[in-house]
């Protein structure tokens, strides 16, 4: 078949999001599928992910206006680049923004507009160049992945224009009913009745989870499949040997990934730390966050008097995050306890399930999807935001002795059915 991604995420983009579509582009094309990528244009970062694309071609398209400003924050984020500094340097006060261009940055962060996630967004005129790259070719299947959500715009361009004989939409997280981003009220009624449109003319809808099929089947009367993010065994075996954290003697929980205040919230936590202070020093414990808002954990720790609890290490080439989260004596996963946030399964679960070390869960509770799947594992525990049960859990770590937490065969079943090769396939099975 001749395949296209649209994916605006995609490697040398380190992200979890991006190795959802590299994924499907490496293993179809092994199985024998002529696969093109249409992504954005990416600008060098030095933890960008090194990874092959020499069996299927990738036509990347700049992004209008929007480069400028990526441009500009590549180039600050590397200049403000930690690794593993010193930790008991409290922010300091940054100079007064303009009040109305922080007002503008906190409506884009709360409603996600212009954010890669609600609309409008500057990725709405990429999609008008991308769809001239591709539009000259008959596609067998084109597979588009959201978010954004521009990157079904093509496929629908394409499926209406006669060039797609099959179109899947996919969507890593919901997006008229996003629990991160609420959008721009006003614009709602747009949003829904475009993704009418992407649904009414989709041959599949695939998402990351159970519950959140089930809210988008509510929907629409296209069929709905789970294709569940994961991990690739390939990725572990080139990893250096060489031990990430050299202090033995310190304890060392583990968070790689985004962090969002109230909802991808470490808070519980910090208190727990902030309760034991008198039972555990700063230098047997230490809590490293590696990926993007530090500075918002940054405030949240020095708020809670546990800064010099934790270590920084900001972006990481992708092969030292791994190497962090292999070596750890716990893993933290954060996730926001809500109504209708139940379905939510991000690929970095699926990463520290064949990481080794235990997982511990905030934010997460046996009843969400996350949830199950610790215990449905063996690989975990909920905590919820019980900081009682976090104080018992960091008392025992400290006695402890670090464990890699093997599970049960019969688990090992259940982890083995998310390498991300068996997902492509069986993506791919839906359609052939």
């Amino acid at each position: 078949m001749r395949i296209l991604i649209v994916a605006t995420f995609f490697p040398p983009q380190n992200s979890i999001a991006s190795l959802r579509s590299y994924s499907w582009a490496k293993y179809w094309s092994r199985m024998g599928h002529g696969v093109t990528v249409l992504t954005t244009k990416k600008h060098p970062r030095e933890s960008d992910m090194h990874m092959d694309t020499k069996n299927f071609q990738v036509i990347e398209v700049g992004v209008p206006v929007m480069d400028y400003f990526l441009e500009r924050k590549t180039q600050q984020l590397e200049q403000a680049k930690q690794v593993l500094v010193e930790p008991n340097q409290i922010p300091t006060q940054q100079a007064k923004e303009n009040p109305i261009k922080s007002f503008l940055k906190k409506i884009m962060q709360e409603t996600g507009i212009f954010n890669a996630c609600r609309f409008p967004d500057f990725h709405d005129l990429w999609a008008k160049n991308a769809i001239k790259k591709v539009k000259q070719i008959d596609w067998d299947l084109v597979v588009s992945t959201a978010g954004p959500y521009c990157a079904h715009r093509i496929g629908l361009a394409l499926k209406k224009s006669g060039k797609a004989r099959q179109w899947i939409v996919d969507w890593r997280d919901l997006w008229t009913d996003n629990h991160i981003f609420r959008g721009l009220f006003g614009l709602k009624w747009y949003e829904k009745y475009l993704e009418k449109q992407f649904h009414k003319y989709a041959n599949l809808i695939t998402t990351v989870s159970e519950p959140l099929a089930q809210i988008l089947r509510a929907k629409t009367s296209t069929p709905v499949a789970v294709i569940l993010n994961g991990f690739d065994p390939e990725d572990y075996t080139t990893l250096s040997q060489e031990p990430f954290f050299t202090t033995i003697e310190t304890k060392h929980i583990v968070y790689t990934g985004s962090i969002y205040k109230g909802k991808r919230d470490p808070s519980p936590l910090f208190i727990a730390i902030q309760n034991l202070k008198d039972k555990i020093s700063s230098t047997q414990l230490k809590v490293v966050f590696a990926g993007a808002n530090v500075e918002q954990v940054k405030e949240l720790a020095a708020e809670y008097e546990v800064l010099d609890y934790c270590d920084f290490a900001g972006f990481l080439p992708r092969q030292d995050a791994l190497r962090m989260q292999r070596d750890a004596d716990v893993l933290l996963f954060l996730e926001y306890e809500a109504p209708g946030v139940e379905g939510i399964l991000t690929g970095k679960l699926f990463e520290y399930l064949f990481a080794g070390p235990e997982i511990i869960g905030v934010g997460v509770t046996p009843e969400t999807s996350a949830g199950k799947l610790m215990l449905e594992t063996q690989k975990g525990e909920a905590f919820g935001k019980d900081v009682q049960k976090l104080e018992v859990k960091l008392l025992s770590l400290m006695k402890s002795q670090r464990v890699q937490k093997e599970p049960a065969p019969e688990a090992m079943q259940v982890i083995k059915q998310f390498e991300r090769e068996i997902q492509a396939k069986k993506m791919l099975g839906l359609v052939e």
